[in-house]
């Protein structure tokens, strides 16, 4: 870009999709001037299932109603995402 004589402002980030990078975060802002959290990769790891399967399976369902889960995690994160 030097020899073009072309200059890029641009900011330095990262995505966070896993929870060790979400625990890290203070660490990674020593480097980064933004961060995208990646909720619904964040909720699936922590859970360990994927939001398609665990709804058109039917077990996340199961797991509402007996109790396993006091709530449907990915709607908390969608409403959480649609009030900011």
């Amino acid at each position: 870009m030097q020899e073009q004589g072309t200059e890029i402002d641009y900011k330095f980030g990262t995505m966070i999709e896993i929870p060790r990078a979400a625990l890290s975060a203070h660490q990674l802002a020593e480097h980064a001037e933004f961060f995208s959290f990646g909720t619904n990769g964040l909720t699936q790891k922590i859970f360990g299932m994927p939001r398609d399967d665990a709804e058109a399976a039917g077990f996340l369902i199961r797991y509402l109603r007996t109790g396993i889960l006091p709530e449907n995690s990915f709607a908390l994160v969608i409403r959480s995402r649609d009030s900011e």
